[in-house]
């Protein structure tokens, strides 16, 4: 499946050359949206109900526009399910991808404070369903289960 990288400027995931980037194809099945600006390219992009998907690095656009706390943990968690499964689609395997995918783990496993029980279970097991099918090696998994135990919420 071929990707397309569309880059707003400023991206902090991929601040250089990466992999990720140079694989980047014209017309892919997948669009992902990085930089600054991705949330609101998302608004404008063309043809995306007709992609595999679209992928879109969080940022601060959404605390900016709307600012609810479950909306951000929900595009916490969603970008660890796209990932995820991206990596594992594709044998992505690659150290600053797996390091951003541990950051918004970590940031989804922060954002469950303040939030309801419904919320909080529903999130743990969805995080840990992520856990369970990030089998890439690389100590990824234990390292999501070490954030999971850190946070006391080990399913």
């Amino acid at each position: 499946m071929r990707y397309t990288i569309i880059d707003t400027g400023g991206s902090r995931s991929f601040p250089a050359e990466h992999p990720l980037l140079a694989g980047s194809s014209p017309g892919g099945e997948v669009s992902i949206l990085i930089g600054r600006e991705a949330g609101a390219r998302l608004a404008t992009l063309e043809g995306r109900d007709s992609r595999k998907a679209v992928l879109v690095e969080l940022g601060t656009e959404y605390r900016k526009a709307i600012g609810r706390p479950e909306g951000l943990l929900e595009l916490r968690l969603f970008w660890c399910e796209a990932a995820s499964s991206f990596s594992m689609e594709f044998g992505y395997a690659d150290e600053g991808y797996f390091e951003a995918l541990l950051r918004q783990f970590e940031a989804a496993l922060n954002a469950l404070r303040g939030m309801n029980e419904t919320s909080r279970k529903s999130a743990i097991e969805r995080l840990a369903a992520v856990r369970d099918r990030t089998d890439v090696g690389y100590g990824v998994k234990d390292d999501m289960n070490y954030l999971l135990d850190r946070a006391g919420v080990a399913p």
